[in-house]
């Protein structure tokens, strides 16, 4: 009997902890606003959003460059809403440029933003801005 005590208490604690199958970003994720030069600056302070299609299974939030090596991963949070969809979001300062994408992951399925380009940040108090 000892030695199927470990397996049936690591069977019990996968079965709780797994998340639903179905559950997937419904679409990549948006990251705004932009500058009037299209583009991202470092420095500044951006909020990375997804709507996905299940309201408890865990989400994560990426940004990966051109060679989709995982640049940042951002803490997330829920947007209390009274429909049955779930946006999950996140803050993103870019502390580097180059071209980056957001990448949201649920239950092991990927959904990329459009590729987005970051360039040097110029902040001006009110304004801040990738030139």
């Amino acid at each position: 009997m000892r030695p199927l005590l470990p397996l049936a208490a690591a069977v019990a604690i996968s079965a709780f902890v797994a998340p639903t199958a179905h559950a997937v970003p419904s679409v990549g994720p948006n990251v705004a606003p932009q500058s009037a030069f299209g583009k991202r600056g470092t420095g500044c302070t951006y909020n990375i959003s997804v709507l996905v299609t299940d309201r408890r299974a865990p989400v994560q939030l990426l940004i990966v460059d051109d060679h989709r090596h995982v640049v940042d991963r951002l803490k997330t949070t829920d947007e209390q809403r009274d429909d049955e969809k779930r946006v999950v979001e996140g803050w993103w300062t870019p502390r580097r440029t180059g071209m980056m994408r957001a990448v949201a992951v649920q239950n092991g399925v990927r959904r990329a933003g459009k590729p987005f380009s970051v360039g040097p940040g110029l902040n001006g108090g009110s304004f801040c801005g990738g030139v």
